[in-house]
């Protein structure tokens, strides 16, 4: 209480939860925390751990509050829903909710009416055989609970309660994020759960013309992709020349039209002359057999790129690729070095030639 005597005007404020032994002290922590932000009315951001009822009803009535991190328990929302209704968190321009289950986000954003910008929801008990379901279900909920041409980053982060005997990873495909598509201006989206995804070449073309303004795509960079990718390299292009805001993504990609030995490839480039920006890109359960022309179409289509890393999982025919993809780290630096070299080149109108020993000139 000292603290809020003495700063009571504070606007910013980030209480990092304490390691906790038992749940008395939970309790006891979750006490002082709500007891400490009833005294603050002029909040405008506030990351903290769990707090009851009041305080969580005293934020969502703070008109500076523009960002938010808190946990909220389902048992919570039967008291919680009616003060949740417009205009509850008028100004919320960020929120990072940390949930128990998917239904219970589900719940929340029913009774809102967000004009929210950014949004990350870790949700941690949902049963692992509803996940789908619950999915499509809340991303409903969000879309119905926020301004759509607001909203531009989504972040989804879902965990499960237990792992039951023979209950299989789920599929989720581009039509369990169906609702979500109609979000003109997304240019964020990241999701992680484990579940299998399934998505192709055609799911990354209807993705990429709802969501053109893409800087970032993420699926399951930490859950891997559980079955082979559809997504071709082809997929990939789209993906690329349809989104040229696009700095950074995580994607599996079935290489396997195009992974062939240097020396046999065709005189055409395989990305059809196309050049991203990207510059982070990590490829996630991806196989491959010849380093050399993976490195090299990834120079060639991604110019700019920082930062290639790989996920391979646990699953040991996976993990046997691993020589490979360091080799293909290893080797772009310098072929980016070359390509960079080239295009100077032709900036300048300069011509390249060689002579045979023959005597024959062969020229660009």
């Amino acid at each position: 209480m000292q603290l809020t005597s003495r700063c009571p005007s504070l606007k910013h404020v980030r209480i990092r939860p304490a390691l906790r032994d038992n749940t008395i002290q939970d309790a006891n922590s979750q006490r002082i925390m709500s007891e400490t932000i009833l005294r603050l009315s002029s909040l405008k951001t506030l990351e903290c751990d769990a707090l009851n009822d009041a305080a969580i009803v005293h934020l969502s009535q703070l008109p500076s509050l523009t960002k938010l991190l808190m946990h909220l328990q389902g048992s919570q929302l039967e008291t919680l829903r009616p003060y949740f209704t417009p205009p509850a968190f008028a100004s919320l321009e960020c929120l990072l909710l940390k949930v128990d289950t998917l239904s219970t986000s589900t719940s929340l954003l029913g009774a809102m009416d967000f004009k929210l910008r950014k949004l990350l929801l870790v949700a941690d008990g949902s049963p692992i055989q509803a996940i789908p379901h619950a999915l499509h279900s809340c991303s409903t909920a969000l879309v119905k609970a926020c301004d759509f041409e607001r909203l531009s980053s989504i972040a989804l982060d879902i965990g499960y309660d237990r792992w039951l005997p023979g209950v299989e990873r789920q599929e989720v495909s581009l039509s369990t994020f169906q609702p979500l598509l109609s979000l003109p201006n997304v240019d964020n989206f990241i999701f992680n759960a484990m579940c299998n995804i399934s998505f192709d070449d055609d799911a990354i073309k209807t993705l990429t013309k709802h969501w053109p303004k893409l800087a970032c795509l993420a699926l399951n960079p930490d859950s891997g992709w559980g079955a082979k990718s559809r997504v071709t390299h082809r997929g990939l292009i789209t993906l690329l020349s349809s989104c040229p805001n696009l700095a950074r993504f995580k994607l599996a990609v079935d290489f396997s039209e195009i992974d062939q030995s240097h020396s046999q490839l065709p005189k055409s480039r395989p990305g059809n002359g196309i050049i991203s920006y990207c510059r982070e890109v990590c490829l996630i359960e991806s196989a491959i057999n010849h380093p050399v022309t993976i490195a090299a179409f990834l120079s060639d289509i991604c110019p700019r790129l920082d930062k290639l890393t790989s996920f391979l999982g646990e699953d040991a025919d996976m993990m046997k690729y691993t020589a490979k993809w360091n080799e293909v780290k290893d080797l772009l630096p310098a072929f980016l070095a070359v390509r960079t070299q080239c295009n100077e080149w032709h900036k300048e109108g300069k011509e390249s030639s060689l002579v045979d020993r023959s005597g024959y000139v062969y020229s660009d």
